[in-house]
């Protein structure tokens, strides 16, 4: 297998993966799953892209030659490449490897464990087009993929907590949608501040209606906040699918932290 290194830092980590066939399941074989980081560290291309490329053989702009006018194919496929390739950040999918990594010669079940979960989140994001929506407590089993990732890479810095209400579990949600509120606490509060920042996932359902939120201890909102893209992206994948109905917002919390959380029909 590839070695994989950090972003910028000039070194690769050997890396002998105790279950190799689970990312080579994803990408359709080991050539293909090599190959798709090679281009991606040499090119900057994402990941995402390069598995739609090639598990076909096609160029991505050309996989809705079968639908629509030659126009409609490019917007559709534009948006649908932008709905896959923002839900999972380059960034994340090197450093969760960094992380399974360091982890394979020193407890290699727990390895296995997070590259299985990794696997998991590649094939929901691969999936967003064909499954947009999923019930909470599915949500919950792919956030769960995620946070266990990023807790093992700061371990000393973060604690991760949920507070679920039951009701809340069968209602539907946009699939990975708490994974950007999630991410962003990481980069805005654990990455940012030295001590320990504690997160938690709240989701409420009240009056017909679902509210999800993560709060963390550590970290602001500027005045003028800016979202990234994968908030950006949440954020109309809401208004597409609920209009007027969803609700989104970041804000500051007193005397610290911040909390960010959107709001939808609690449907079943």
């Amino acid at each position: 297998m590839a070695a994989f290194g950090d972003i910028g830092s000039g070194q690769d980590i050997p890396v002998r993966l105790h279950r190799e066939n689970v990312l080579e399941d994803v990408f359709g074989n080991r050539q293909t799953l090599e190959a798709a980081f090679a281009v991606f560290k040499a090119e900057g291309r994402g990941v995402l892209v390069y598995l739609q490329e090639g598990a076909t053989g096609v160029p991505a702009s050309q996989h809705s030659e079968k639908t629509g006018s030659a126009a409609q194919r490019q917007q559709t496929q534009a948006a649908q490449l932008a709905q896959l390739t923002q839900q999972l950040q380059p960034h994340f999918l090197f450093n969760a490897l960094n992380t399974i990594a360091a982890t394979i010669h020193t407890a290699p079940e727990r390895a296995d464990s997070l590259l299985t979960r990794l696997a998991a989140l590649l094939r929901a994001t691969a999936d967003l087009t064909r499954r947009p929506q999923c019930t909470l407590d599915e949500e919950l089993g792919l956030l769960d993929g995620y946070a266990a990732i990023m807790c093992e890479r700061f371990a000393d810095r973060v604690t991760l907590r949920q507070e679920i209400d039951d009701a809340a579990r069968a209602c539907r949600v946009p699939t990975l949608s708490i994974q950007p509120l999630l991410e962003n606490a990481f980069r805005h509060g654990v990455e940012r501040c030295s001590g320990r920042t504690d997160l938690v996932v709240r989701a409420v359902c009240r009056d017909a209606r679902l509210r999800i939120e993560v709060e963390q201890s550590q970290g602001s909102v500027p005045a003028a906040p800016t979202h990234g893209v994968g908030l950006d992206t949440l954020r109309q994948r809401l208004a597409a699918l609920y209009g007027a109905r969803a609700s989104f917002g970041l804000e500051s919390l007193t005397p610290g932290g911040a909390l960010a959380w959107f709001e939808l029909p609690c449907e079943r």
